[in-house]
């Protein structure tokens, strides 16, 4: 029976990420002004950035918070961006995230002007990596299912 995967693939679309998929994504990301909007799904993107893992994919999370992080009346996915990148920076043994780290810096101007309780950049990490995990995972449970094949 595979109604359940049938069910749950719309859900799961980034189980199964391909290179056809990409260029789309990278286009997406690419528009800053409309990727990441309360209507966008600002975490599927990233989760798709973290997947992919390139520096492209870096540098395309970096523009974002470029632009998002100077604009605190803007309050989309900036958390989970920075989270994003500090994962591709672990994976890609880069340093994208320093200059947005920084004491004073961009994060911290950001956070303050908002008036929000600090938020832990790494505990932002770790739920990247924790959706990174969970897609990696579901996609073996789905070849293995032989769903979508």
């Amino acid at each position: 029976m595979s109604e359940p995967c049938l069910n749950l693939q719309p859900f799961l679309i980034l189980t199964d990420i391909s290179r056809h998929l990409r260029p789309a994504t990278l286009r997406a990301l690419t528009d800053i002004r409309s990727s990441f909007s309360p209507t966008q799904p600002g975490a599927a993107y990233c989760v798709a950035c973290a997947e992919f893992g390139t520096a492209a994919d870096a540098e395309l999370l970096s523009a974002y918070l470029d632009h998002y992080l100077s604009r605190p009346d803007l309050d989309y996915d900036q958390a989970v961006v920075l989270g994003t990148l500090l994962y591709l920076d672990e994976i890609l043994g880069s340093e994208y995230t320093t200059r947005f780290l920084a004491p004073a810096g961009p994060w911290d101007r950001w956070l303050e002007v908002r008036a929000v309780a600090a938020l832990a950049p790494h505990g932002c990490r770790q739920a990247v990596q924790q959706l990174c995990a969970f897609v990696d995972e579901t996609a073996e449970v789905f070849a293995s299912l032989g769903c979508g094949s």
